[in-house]
């Protein structure tokens, strides 16, 4: 098992056989070569080899298995990616050739074939040029007038936007000057009650002291009157207003 490399697992085992290249022809090939493809696994299973001094161990082993799963996939991929081109150049060029050209008829045409001199192919090809440059650069005035209204229309979204939101802080502002205002007015009247307060207090205090005055006026004149032994009648006091003011009884 081992001579057909079998057991362990040594696919170069056989197609050493078949290749004769000498050792000093197969450095020289590894070493012009400073990166190696997919395509390359059995140089990237040599080199692995000779990394490892010829030894084959477990993890050897796996990774030169890994290598050559991955190599494989990558040469599909590749397989993969080259058909699909190949397939879609196919389709450009079949597309391209499903396009008539636009010659003329003979005026007189009783069937049959048609023969056009290259100089009205040459023209026929060049009209179906001009036809086709004509197309594109319509499409493409279409994508720039599509590109045009989204971006009058992103304008307007935000033009919409930032008059809402100068509404909203206008309305904002008019709340506050009027409260502004209101709060104002209520301390100008509070100011206002209070002088009123004050004013009307000193007065009383004024009133106050000159009754005080004249009933003290009174009572010494009674008293005067009295150590004479004659009877005075207490004259009948009377506020500003006219109202009578009665004398208590404890300064009779």
């Amino acid at each position: 098992f081992e001579a057909t490399g079998i057991s362990p697992l040594d696919p170069d085992v056989i197609l050493r056989r078949f290749t004769n290249i000498s050792p000093a022809d197969q450095s020289s090939r590894e070493s012009s070569v400073s990166v190696l493809s997919a395509s390359d696994w059995r140089k990237i299973e040599r080199l692995l080899r000779v990394v490892a001094n010829g030894s084959r161990t477990k993890h050897t082993q796996r990774l030169s298995q890994t290598i050559h799963s991955m190599s494989v996939k990558q040469q599909l991929i590749q397989h993969e990616n080259e058909g699909l081109r190949e397939a879609l150049s196919i389709q450009k060029r079949r597309q391209k050739r499903g396009k008539p050209l636009p010659l003329e008829q003979p005026e007189e045409y009783y069937g049959g074939a048609v023969l056009w001199t290259p100089r009205k192919v040459k023209k026929a090809r060049e009209q179906l040029e001009q036809k086709e440059h004509e197309g594109e650069q319509l499409q493409q005035q279409k994508a720039e007038a599509a590109e045009q209204w989204r971006s009058d229309q992103q304008l307007k979204a935000r033009l919409i936007q930032e008059r809402r939101v100068a509404r909203a802080e206008a309305r904002v502002a008019k709340a506050k000057k009027k409260a502004d205002l209101a709060e104002n007015q209520r301390v100008q009247q509070a100011r206002k009650q209070l002088q009123a307060c004050i004013k009307l207090f000193k007065k009383s205090r004024k009133q106050g002291l000159k009754t005080i005055k004249r009933n003290k006026l009174v009572m010494e004149a009674a008293g005067s009157s009295k150590a004479g032994g004659a009877a005075i009648a207490y004259p009948t006091s009377q506020s500003q207003s006219g109202r009578s003011i009665k004398t208590p009884s404890r300064y009779k």
